[in-house]
């Protein structure tokens, strides 16, 4: 077995340990699904917290460039 195989497995290995519990809640539970997500989220809420404000930061760049866009070709001359 490679190195890189072995990394591989490991990542997965480890990937499949992180999971296990919520696997476990939402196969024996009834809405077990959603409350596995639930969980999961809330673990996982400062990291999310951050990737949405890096999108938000992003839709309002790009909102922004779009609109100076529109507003460039129609130049309005007052005399």
């Amino acid at each position: 077995m490679t190195t890189a195989q072995s990394s591989w497995i490991a990542h997965l290995a480890t990937l499949m340990r992180s999971f296990g519990p919520y696997v476990v809640i939402e196969l024996l539970l009834p809405g077990g699904s959603m409350i596995a997500l639930s969980l999961w989220i809330f673990r996982h809420r400062e990291e999310l917290a951050a990737r949405m404000r890096r999108a938000l930061a992003g839709l309002t760049a790009l909102c922004a460039s779009l609109i100076v866009r529109a507003e460039a070709p129609f130049s309005v001359s007052i005399r």
